[in-house]
């Protein structure tokens, strides 16, 4: 006797789009680089997530019938996994091995302490970041919007513009890779 195999991971066809984004950011297209196929009738695509693994914890996203996805904003590490069907057999689905998705958590200034000074002059100003090393302080003039005055490591002093009143500089936390705070720090 003979046994023949099908190759049901090549007819699913493959994707690509394996990325790393900040929190609350959109991703990149999830792109097909290679379609799959069907022995009859029409090829039918579907998509599943998952937040759990590789494996497991996968639904079908409702709605998304393409060969590419584009995910959108994505708060937490997502896997994603095309499914591939016939027309004439849609309830037996193929998926391809799945594309993840990191989700880097956004930054926080974790310490900002208040300075004062005597008199008009510079002040240095220092603060953290919950980022940690690697990861760096963005000072403002302004709650949103505003000028950026510069730019250190996290815990590194900044000096101050010359200011002759009470002032009010903003904070801003940014990682290594370049996610940035929701909010800054007065």
């Amino acid at each position: 006797t003979l046994d023949v195999f099908r190759n049901r991971l090549g007819e699913s066809g493959s994707i690509s789009g394996e990325t790393t984004i900040c929190s609350g950011t959109s991703s990149v297209v999830i792109s097909s680089t290679a379609a799959g196929s069907v022995l009859t009738g029409n090829v039918v695509y579907s998509w599943q997530r998952s937040t759990t693994s590789a494996t497991s914890g996968f639904t079908t996203i409702n709605g998304e019938t393409a060969a590419t996805l584009s995910p959108g904003a994505l708060s937490q590490t997502t896997f994603f996994r095309r499914g591939i069907a016939s027309s004439s057999a849609p309830g037996t689905v193929f998926y391809t091995l799945p594309v993840k998705i990191t989700v880097n958590a956004l930054p926080t200034i974790s310490q900002a302490p208040n300075v004062s000074s005597c008199g008009p002059g510079t002040v240095p100003l220092s603060a953290q970041t919950s980022a940690g090393d690697g990861s760096f302080v963005r000072w403002y003039d302004a709650a949103t919007g505003g000028s950026l005055l510069g730019r250190v490591a996290s815990g590194a002093v900044f000096t101050s513009p010359a200011i002759s009143q009470s002032t009010t500089f903003y904070a801003e936390a940014e990682t290594a890779s370049g996610c940035i705070s929701a909010a800054r720090v007065a």
